[in-house]
Formats: C-alpha cells, structure tokens, sequence
C-alpha cells in the first residue's frame, strides 16, 4: 500500500518532525511504499495553487496521513476559519482515506465555560493581582490573567471573544474532520477519553507517541565538561518550550528545597504564544526572589547537538505538568535512559502499566514533594546512570514498533485488491 504523508510548516516545529520521522520509519517497512507531500513553508497559507499540488499528489497514492493540532495550528494548517478553508477546498477534490494524527489534545473547553470567562473579564476589578496565575495551585491558564495585564474592560472582553472563536472553531474543525477522516490517533486512553461525544469514537485509535532511537550519545563526563558543570553538581532538568502548562515554576520552587549542589537546567526557548513569553517573564522574578540566580540556567533554543548532550548531562529529568496531551520532551528523556519524574497523571500511568516503575511519580503537586523524590532518585542514580525500566519502554515504544502499530491500521482500511501495490 502507498502511503502519502502530507508535510505542512517548518522542519523545526515538532509536530511537523513528528510527522516527517513517521513517513522516515514507514520507509523500511516491507509492506508500503511512502510518498513524501512537501509544502513549502512559502505556499502553507490557502491558495489555489497549493491546493491543486497537493491533490495531484495525493492522486498516486492509497491514503494520505496528516498531522493536526488540536490547539497549536499556527504554524500548520492556519488558524480559526483559514484552516476549514482549507480543509473544505481538499477534502472536495481528494477521495482516498484519510488517516488524522492529533496533538495538543486538551480537555476541550465547554461553551458554559467560555461564557463564565468572558463575565469574569468583564466584571474583574482593575486593580486585582494576576500572578497567582502561575502558582501551583492556580489551574488557570487565561490570557487575561497575565502579568502587567491591562485594566481595560473592552481589553478583557476582547479576549474572551478570542478565546470564544477559538472554541467554535476548533468544534467546526472537529466536525469537518469527522466527516473524512477514517481514523483519528490519539498518544492515550486519556486523550482518547476527551473526544467522547465529540467525534465518532469508533473511528479514535490510540497508538502511543514513539521514542526516538538513540544510538550514540555524548559520554556523560564529555557533555558536562562542554556545558561548563562540574562533578559535584547534580543537574535537574526540564526540557522543551518555557509555557505554565510544563510547569517550570513548581520545579524552581523544589530547587529552592534542595541542597545548593543540586542546579535546574530549563532547557529551551520561549514560543511565539504571548503567555509564553510572559511566563518566561515570571520565572526569572521568581528564580531572583529565591536567591537562586547561580543554581538555575535558561538555555534558550538547543541545537541538536546542545539538545544531546543536555540530555547526556543530566542526572534527574523532571516532567511536573499539571495537564499535558502527548508529550515529546518526555519521549526525549525516555529514549535516553534518564530517571524521570512526573506528577502522577493518568497519561503516566498508562506509561507505569506498559512497563511498571518506568516514570517516577509524585501525587501532591507541591514543591516540598517533588524535591522529595528529586532527592531520592538521584541518591540511586550515583548507582545506577541508566533506568533499566526506561530503557525497557523505550524499547517497547520505539519508531519501529510504533509505526507497524500505525500500518495495521492502515491495512484494516485498504483491501489488498485497492492498493497502488495489489
């Protein structure tokens, strides 16, 4: 069967990696035949003319496989109604199955929920504090809670019709997808469970996110050496883009509970989402007003080989969201072999019962426990550098084994006697 894999935004943009590493690893598989549908990153936004490329390739092939964020489309299929323009304008002309892997899966928002924000950001009093935002115990992650925030009421209610156009469009998107879509692949049971009565469930399959696999990476002792941290030193890191949902705060707060050998790397940059930039904001007050300037680095945007050998380097990852949908920082870790902690989600527990004890836990989400269970395992990482547990799960959701889970689908589709290759 002839697969086509349809690549839309930059190379860097990680669901567009996601998707490019799939198509890689389909190559080597006996049964298809991959055909690569590039779109330049100059033709993304609609046009005609890249509607009719992308229809004239998808005529040489059996199915089409494409990414899509639930919530992250920007750099991707375009936002709000460009995107179902989109959508509309190829799913006209294109008639071969569609397979959809979605990223981002948050609990989706309910419209009694919009509505009570856009009250709330009519109706808050100017002078109220908003940095509370960001504290472990605030689950908000509303635009108008953001630091310096404007008093402006016309300010805050626009904003909730942002957020008011986003969730109607996000539905309409869902619903144009249904429509087509044969199969949606979701990382978990979790983020299967949030598209109940959204979607057609008996068309949502849950294949986990793969691990990369990684062959040689820098010796640790090397790797330390080159980022300038010395022996004594126990680094702690928290990898990928700086946003409240990875929860950086709660693990500057845990190092403030630490011994002063042990420094937090936050390792990666800030993305083009206004709060993340804010947040970043928020974070360097906090690591001030905890005296903890020389214990924490902020390492912006890794290379790949900067991202390798802060992998190489650390003795404890720590994974401490509060919500996530399938998370690729922490398929990094895994591929890795690096002990790492996580609060005790359902998504880590799916990950605990493929191989058990693979992610440490922590169940109160508080600073005092998490720099608990930082201590206790990098007093066993001096024994043992490697996980033996995580490197058994990297194995089980290497590339390799994911991608034959994703052809089975493919095949359950696609009758032997309609296949390019029959």
């Amino acid at each position: 069967m002839k697969i086509g894999y349809l690549h839309l935004g930059p190379p860097q943009n990680g669901i567009c990696r996601y998707g490019r590493m799939l198509a890689s690893a389909a190559e080597y598989l006996d049964n298809i035949s991959v055909l690569n549908i590039e779109v330049p990153e100059r033709d993304r936004i609609y046009s005609q003319n890249l509607v009719a490329q992308i229809i004239h390739q998808a005529a040489q092939v059996d199915a089409i496989h494409i990414q899509w964020s639930l919530n992250n489309n920007s750099d991707l299929w375009g936002m709000d109604f460009s995107q179902i323009r989109l959508f509309n304008a190829l799913f006209k002309k294109i008639e071969c199955p569609l397979f959809i892997t979605i990223h981002d899966v948050y609990a989706l928002p309910t419209l009694a929920y919009f509505v009570s924000k856009a009250k709330k950001y009519v109706t808050r009093s100017p002078g109220k504090k908003v940095n509370a935002r960001y504290s472990q115990d605030n689950d908000s992650l509303s635009s108008s809670n953001l630091p310096k925030e404007k008093s402006s009421k016309l300010i805050k209610l626009s904003k909730s019709i942002k957020y008011f156009r986003k969730l109607f469009t996000q539905r309409i998107a869902l619903m144009v997808l249904d429509r087509r879509a044969c199969s949606f692949f979701v990382a978990s049971q979790e983020e299967a469970s949030r598209f109940e009565g959204v979607i057609d469930a008996s068309k949502v399959k849950v294949v986990p996110h793969f691990v990369e696999i990684r062959d040689r990476l820098p010796l640790k002792e090397d790797a330390r050496h080159i980022l300038g941290f010395n022996d004594s030193q126990i680094i702690v890191t928290i990898l990928g883009f700086i946003h409240p949902r990875k929860g950086h705060a709660i693990a500057i707060e845990a190092l403030s509970e630490l011994p002063e050998n042990y420094t937090l790397v936050i390792a990666g940059g800030v993305t083009p989402d206004p709060d993340s930039k804010d947040y970043l904001t928020y974070l360097q007050n906090l690591i001030s007003k905890k005296n903890l300037d020389d214990r924490v680095t902020i390492t912006g945007y890794l290379n790949d080989d900067e991202f390798e050998q802060f992998l190489a380097a650390t003795d404890i990852a720590v994974c401490p969201f509060k919500t996530f949908s399938a998370s690729g920082s922490l398929s990094s870790w895994i591929s890795a072999g690096v002990r790492t902690i996580a609060f005790s989600l359902p998504q880590i527990e799916e990950y605990n019962s493929l191989v058990h004890g693979s992610i440490r836990t922590f169940s109160s989400y508080s600073a005092e426990a998490l720099a608990k269970v930082i201590i206790e395992e990098s007093e066993v990482a001096r024994k043992e550098e490697k996980k033996l547990e995580v490197m058994n799960l990297a194995n089980k959701l290497s590339i390799k084994a994911i991608i034959k889970q994703h052809a089975d689908f493919y095949a359950q589709v696609l009758p032997a006697n309609q296949r390019f290759d029959a």
